[in-house]
Order: structure tokens, then C-alpha cells, then sequence
């Protein structure tokens, strides 16, 4: 494996788009289940609307709440067995933890989570300044890398 820390900004911009590219894979592969369970749970609360406390959350907040849990599984998953998402799988990038090769579960929880919440677009400023944090590391390491104690790999 080569670890990618190359400096050059070639080396950094491939990285970016190749990390990029992974997540938007990974969001579409998401967005698929939480369509079919944002439908059953919209069907559920149609038939239960007669009780008011539903009536209170938003679409909004439905598909928030069900797009976190599906993507923070999804990544559990996927990082437990495969050590990448499809996504990353794809671009030949692997996810390692810094002290050893294989993910413990408590570094993927911790990984997932953050980055759920740093590229959900909530405040874009976290956003940007996430995606600058990718661009500028020498070590490619993104907020919820560092966080985790985690970093990308090219197969």
C-alpha cells in the first residue's frame, strides 16, 4: 500500500476528487434505503395522523433523523468488514487506524459519527473548512480522521 503523503498539490487535488467521489457514491447507495424507509415511516404517519405529536415533526427532520442512522450502519458495516465503503472500494482507497492495520469498532463509531455530522451540510461553514482541512494536511486526513485517530490508504 502507498500512503498518501505526497505533498504536491496534483497529489492532494487527486486525493480531494477521489475522496469526493467516493462520498457522493456512498450518499446515492444511502439515499436509496432511506427513500424506501422515509415512505414506509411517511405511510405510517398518514395512517397515525389523527395523533397530533406526529404531526409536529417535519419531513425534514424524518429524513434527517433516517439518513444518519442508515449512514452511520452503512459505514459501520462496511468499515468492519471491509476497512472502506463501496465508494472508496471503487477509488482504491482503504480507511486504516493509525496504530494498527484492522478498525476497532469504538474508532469506526467514532469516525462515523463525526463525519455524519462534519459533511451533513448543516453549517456549510464546517463543510468548507472540512474540505480545506483534506486539501491542506499533508497526511490527507480529514476532521473526522483526525478525531477517530484514522487515515486514507491507496491500494
Amino acid at each position: 500500500m502507498k500512503y498518501l503523503k505526497d505533498s504536491a498539490w496534483g497529489n492532494n487535488m487527486e486525493l480531494f476528487i477521489k475522496r469526493g467521489l467516493a462520498f457522493i457514491i456512498d450518499y446515492i447507495l444511502i439515499m436509496i434505503p432511506t427513500s424506501i424507509v422515509l415512505l414506509a415511516f411517511g405511510i405510517v404517519k398518514l395512517v397515525l395522523s389523527v395523533l397530533p405529536f406526529l404531526n409536529v415533526l417535519s419531513d425534514f427532520i424524518w429524513l434527517s433523523a433516517i439518513s444518519f442512522v442508515i449512514y452511520v450502519l452503512y459505514e459501520v458495516i462496511c468499515l468492519s468488514i471491509f476497512s472502506r465503503t463501496i465508494g472508496k472500494a471503487i477509488f482504491g482507497l482503504r480507511i486504516k487506524q493509525n496504530n494498527s492495520y484492522h478498525l476497532d469498532l469504538s474508532t469506526i463509531l467514532i469516525r462515523s459519527v463525526a463525519k455524519i455530522f462534519f459533511v451533513s451540510g448543516y453549517f456549510v461553514w464546517v463543510v468548507i473548512i472540512n474540505m480545506l482541512f483534506v486539501l491542506g494536511q499533508n497526511q490527507h486526513r480529514s476532521i473526522h480522521d483526525w478525531i477517530a485517530g484514522t487515515s486514507v490508504w491507496e491500494n
